[in-house]
């Protein structure tokens, strides 16, 4: 009887992943708890397009302008992350990857995150506030008055607010600044705020 309840929880969960996952039906087995941890996955995905803001237009966007746009989901920094990271910036300070010496040595008591790596999140986590339809380019055209607060240690949670600052039409290019704060959960000061320059071409 729990083998048949098994099989038919996989079947459901995997027809869930597909709708949220890929653009056509996929055909594959996962283990049982392999499709629990997507269900999770799924339902998580599910609930942050609801509160997703979807722009179509440049009047749309507009209509943001000097107010919040939304949050983002808040995303855990391991010590995975954190040493991946490390490997592909060529910077292994032992303040992030040798965590017996940070505990011992260093004044956090704990790896910490690069600054760089937080600041690296800002595509993968704006992509959960908002979902900028119709264009047929975006460019990432800069950061302006960056400062880092705080240090993000390993295993803190982190979530991005965005504010529209301003929005200007340039002959048929979209220059849009986006107020960027990174908050770090169960902390007030945030780890870094600063403003983020997107091009769009509606």
């Amino acid at each position: 009887m729990r083998r048949t309840w098994q099989r038919r929880l996989q079947t459901l969960v995997c027809y869930k992943i597909n709708i949220f996952d890929a653009p056509r039906p996929v055909k594959f087995k996962l283990s049982f708890e392999e499709c629990i941890l997507q269900a999770d996955r799924a339902k998580k995905l599910k609930n942050n397009l609801k509160n997703m803001v979807i722009v179509n237009s440049f009047a749309e966007y507009q209509a943001f302008e000097g107010k919040e746009i939304g949050v983002s989901q808040w995303h855990k920094i391991d010590q995975e992350q954190i040493n991946k990271f490390a490997d592909a910036t060529l910077d292994h300070q032992w303040i992030h990857c040798d965590t017996e010496r940070a505990k011992n040595e260093g004044p956090f008591k704990s790896t910490i995150a690069h600054g760089y790596l937080t600041l690296s999140l800002i595509p993968y986590l704006w992509k959960q506030i908002a979902d900028i339809r119709n264009v047929k380019m975006e460019i990432n055209y800069g950061i302006e008055q960056f400062k880092f607060g705080q240090a993000v240690m390993v295993d803190d949670e982190v979530q991005l607010k965005a504010k529209l600052n301003s929005i200007i039409d340039l002959r048929g290019t979209t220059k849009v600044i986006i107020g960027a704060t990174l908050n770090i959960k169960g902390k007030a000061k945030p780890a870094y705020t600063g403003d983020v320059v997107f091009l769009y071409h509606f």
